[in-house]
């Protein structure tokens, strides 16, 4: 994996095929956001598509995401989920010929709730409070203590080795920061579920072992018990909110 890509893509594209057909953002029924990163310009880049009932209320915003509808949702998938060093990047066409270089958005937003927030803020202006769930993938508990960390250099920062640790550290440092920012901020109920995983849980995305599969399963059930009390205060919150 130091040298290419660990995994052919064309199996995934297949299943994304086999799932979304020919099936396009504009078809959807919801109000959606998919967050990529395009390594052509080094910027991030949000799929958008707002529903038919949000584009009478706001007419202005048809226009805004009127060059994302034509977008495959194979093609949404794809870029969205194109980790570097595990898939290649996506190259996507638009319908208007213009072609994208696209990887996964955690890149650009390994916790996409802050996006998320500016985005609904646009959608429901008027709105007295704002609730946003964020649902994490669990925490690493490796530690890096001074005496082991002290002379490392490049290869050992980025090593698979030691946890990949300059991308972990990168990566939980962003998600963290927007969950503090998210709780700072007036009108919102932020709701953030995450954990940190045991050793009896592999930190490797891709570890589908039979083991590691049910050692996840019962973290998630220990997981539901630990935030009983913020499930139960969200389900209040929810319900409240379609009683009115």
């Amino acid at each position: 994996q130091a040298f290419t890509v660990k995994y052919d893509h064309a199996t995934l594209e297949k299943l994304l095929m086999e799932t979304f057909r020919d099936d396009r953002l504009g078809d959807c029924s919801a109000n959606i956001l998919v967050a990529a990163y395009d390594t052509d310009n080094r910027t991030p880049f949000f799929f958008k598509h707002y529903s038919e009932r949000v584009c009478r209320r706001h007419p202005g915003l048809r226009d805004e995401v009127a060059e994302y509808r034509d977008f495959y949702l194979r093609d949404v998938a794809r870029a969205t989920t194109a980790a570097p060093t595990f898939f290649e990047p996506a190259r996507i066409t638009a319908t208007d010929g213009k072609e994208y270089t696209l990887v996964d958005g955690a890149l650009a937003a390994n916790n996409p709730a802050l996006s998320a927030y500016v985005e609904a803020r646009k959608l429901y202006r008027d709105a007295r409070r704002y609730i946003i769930v964020s649902i994490g993938t669990g925490r690493s508990s490796r530690q890096y203590p001074w005496e082991t960390i002290r002379r490392w250099g490049y290869l050992d920062w980025v090593s698979p080795l030691h946890g990949a640790p300059l991308n972990a550290m990168f990566s939980d440092g962003q998600s963290e920061t927007v969950a503090h920012a998210l709780k700072q901020l007036p009108r919102v109920e932020y709701f953030r579920f995450n954990v940190d995983l045991p050793d009896s849980v592999s930190e490797m995305i891709d570890d589908t072992r039979p083991e590691n599969m049910a050692a996840l399963e019962a973290l998630g059930v220990r997981m539901v018990r630990d935030f009983s009390p913020q499930l139960h205060r969200l389900a209040k919150l929810l319900y409240r909110r379609r009683a009115v």
